[in-house]
């Protein structure tokens, strides 16, 4: 770093370890207390910068932290919780019958349905001054049942009382709350540290987006589960002309994998794509769901679509013939048909799959194919392509 002369670690220091100006003592005022930052400027004049540049070291290394650390704040990814209850008793346990009935009815009188237990008043209450301390054996006669009739209309009066509205007792939250949050156990409801992680915030700087999909408002409401992002990116095709592919299942096979766990069974689809205008592809895929082998193998199809030449957009160049194990598959041109401009792509199998791909479009024209297993015109004008 070129630090060998006192005027280079003074300059340095100078440059790295900058002194805080009024400025910025005012800014930190209006964010820390008096106390934190007379706490601050003491440890401003106890530090030497200059230890700070011989002792210190600032990491230069591509791994270094992208910030300096400010403890005012908590990281929920870096930084643990902060501790601020108690820790939990050591001597709790779980609460018994009578236990449990004590604290329930604890709960139950937090809240206020009228006055409170205890507040009524007594028979003592309706006697003159003097007879208050009396045993109520030694009141006169015409005293006592004059207090005995005041008590019982007292009784009737705050019996025949509504409650006030604004008095109502425990809600369905409030049992709710009793039943998640409120401890099963013998230390009176003490509050302890969770043992639950931070949760991230809303957006993570940096890592926001790279694990959602983000709706293209392109796509016009086509494709807000994200299936066909990566596809559009790998095609260069819009979500709309995805959809518009003509997509067919030609094979549907149930697999099984041995392992030391027993056999894993999925399911294997081959699907053809084409859109009709002259691009053609296969597409191959396995998976234990049925439904997600046929979408990969969609996909898998519609991205390996490609190009094939055709003569007048309808045919293909001559006749081309291949033999793959038991199957002759045979491509032959043909001139226009009497059912429309369909185009001319032959596909001849020489086992059961023939039936099997027969699209809407069409036509039938085909004689003496070799080793076909179903006798007659089965050989199929393909119109995906």
């Amino acid at each position: 770093m070129g630090l060998v002369t006192e005027e280079k670690i003074q300059e340095f220091t100078e440059q790295k370890f900058k002194s805080y100006t009024k400025d910025e003592i005012a800014q930190l005022r209006t964010v820390y207390s008096p106390e934190q930052i007379a706490a601050i400027e003491a440890g401003e004049a106890v530090i030497d910068p200059k230890d700070l540049t011989i002792q210190g070291r600032l990491r230069i290394d591509p791994y270094r932290l992208p910030y300096i650390d400010d403890f005012s704040q908590i990281a929920p990814v870096i930084d643990r919780r902060p501790r601020r209850a108690p820790p939990p008793d050591p001597n709790a346990r779980f609460m018994n019958l009578d236990e449990f009935t004590e604290d329930l009815i604890k709960w139950a009188d937090t809240f206020k349905t009228g006055d409170v237990t205890g507040n009524l008043k007594k028979l003592h209450d309706f006697v003159p001054e003097e007879l208050k301390k009396t045993p109520e054996h030694q009141w006169p006669g015409p005293v006592r049942d004059k207090a005995h009739k005041d008590f019982i209309d007292y009784l009737k009066q705050e019996s025949a009382k509504k409650p006030d509205e604004s008095e109502n007792g425990p809600t369905d939250a409030d049992f709710l709350q009793y039943i998640l949050e409120r401890s099963s156990m013998t230390d009176n409801n003490l509050k302890s540290n969770s043992a639950l992680t931070h949760g991230l915030p809303h957006k993570v700087p940096g890592v926001s987006g790279l694990y959602k999909h983000s709706i293209d408002p392109q796509d016009m409401g086509l494709d807000d589960t994200g299936i066909y992002q990566d596809l559009k990116k790998r095609t260069g095709m819009s979500v709309q002309e995805i959809i518009n592919v003509t997509c067919k299942v030609l094979v549907k096979r149930w697999v099984s994998n041995q392992t030391r766990m027993g056999k894993i069974r999925s399911t294997s689809i081959l699907t053809i794509a084409g859109n009709r205008d002259g691009w053609l592809g296969l597409g191959i895929s396995k998976s234990t769901e049925p439904e997600s082998a046929i979408i990969k193998s969609q996909l898998m199809a519609i991205r390996n679509m490609r190009p094939i030449r055709r003569y007048e957009n309808r045919t293909i160049f001559g006749t081309v013939e291949a033999k793959i194990g038991a199957s002759v598959v045979q491509l032959r041109s043909r001139p226009p048909g009497k059912n429309g401009p369909y185009p001319t792509l032959l596909v001849i199998y020489a086992n059961s799959f023939v039936p099997r791909i027969r699209p809407p479009c069409l036509t039938q024209d085909l004689r003496n194919v070799p080793r076909m297993r179903y006798p007659g015109p089965l050989g199929q004008v393909h119109a995906l392509s």
